[in-house]
């Protein structure tokens, strides 16, 4: 039996009260809710990550047993639901009789060190494994919000049909050959790398997706629209260096859109996503960092220029 309570009932639930089949809810980005289920305790706790996503904090009992699955992973479970020290993650619901389903067993964790490499899975079973199997699978390591959220993102990115799209070098899917550079990578593998957790290749991804999507803010590409959900998700996750490089894509995205002659319905709809997240804009125009000010006040002031133009 599935129930579910309302996101403000328990905004805290501290550690020992946490139970297998509880339901829960985190704020994924500045417009969508996703959620997800505790399936075991195995040294950490275990979740799966529903394929679901919401504008509001709400599932309902049907939603959950028609989701499929999109993320299994140890989750920080004291820092996220009982301190509350990261992100915005809630227990909504319960599940009483749940059990993990068997098509979970095969999916492990590893532990331990070299000389004592061992893997679990959900249903604690642990068996010893080679240092190889133990390097190849992922760590049984508790993740925090933006590790989930960054893992979600490549499971999202994987999912988008980029071929559909183009770039100022190209179809969207493809590596682009480049008489400076070798080549410009596709918008997935850009996309990658700005969420690989490496600083160095976050910054590499930025000054490719510039060049291909809003290319020296001469022209917007297609691409933008389904890649514009990713970048905002980083945009709010980056240190300031990766911020400014964000927002002068943004500011691509604003410049272009308002100038943009052509029939396509995609250029809209990326306007309407720049005006629905203006007010994460106009925060960051007050940033007391001189640079991020600088681009989110000239978004900001080109947006709101541009429409009310065309009032």
């Amino acid at each position: 039996m599935i129930k579910i309570w309302d996101w403000e009932k328990k905004p805290r639930t501290m550690l020992r009260y946490l139970k297998i089949g509880d339901i829960f809810c985190f704020q994924y980005d500045g417009r969508t809710y996703r959620f997800g289920r505790i399936m075991a305790k195995v040294i950490f706790h275990i979740v799966e990550i529903f394929d679901y996503a919401a504008e509001q904090p709400l599932i309902t009992k049907e939603a959950i047993l028609r989701a499929d699955r999109l993320l299994v992973t140890p989750l920080d479970t004291y820092s996220l639901f009982d301190r509350k020290s990261e992100g915005e993650w809630r227990i909504i619901g319960r599940q009483e009789d749940y059990t993990p389903p068997e098509d979970a067993r095969d999916i492990w964790f590893s532990w331990g060190d070299r000389s004592g490499a061992r893997k679990s899975n959900v249903f604690d079973e642990t068996v010893f494994i080679s240092e190889g199997e133990w390097k190849a699978l992922p760590p049984l390591s508790p993740g925090g919000d933006y590790d989930v959220k960054r893992d979600i993102a490549r499971r999202l990115i994987e999912a988008v049909d980029w071929s559909r799209y183009e770039t100022a070098y190209g179809n969207a899917a493809q590596d682009i050959p480049h008489f400076q550079c070798g080549q410009t990578p596709s918008v997935p593998r850009s996309l990658e790398k700005l969420f690989s957790g490496n600083w160095n290749k976050a910054m590499e991804a930025t000054s490719d997706l510039w060049a291909g999507l809003c290319h020296q803010h001469a022209y917007v590409s297609s691409a933008a629209l389904p890649a514009y959900d990713f970048l905002m998700l980083a945009l709010q996750e980056a240190d300031d260096k990766l911020k400014v490089e964000l927002l002068d894509i943004f500011l691509g995205f604003a410049v272009c859109t308002g100038r943009f002659s052509s029939d396509a319905l995609w250029p809209r709809q990326l306007r309407d996503k720049l005006m629905s997240d203006l007010p994460i804009f106009t925060a960051l125009a007050a940033s007391e960092n001189e640079d991020i000010s600088d681009f989110a006040k000239r978004i900001t002031g080109n947006l709101n220029y541009k429409e009310e133009s065309t009032c």
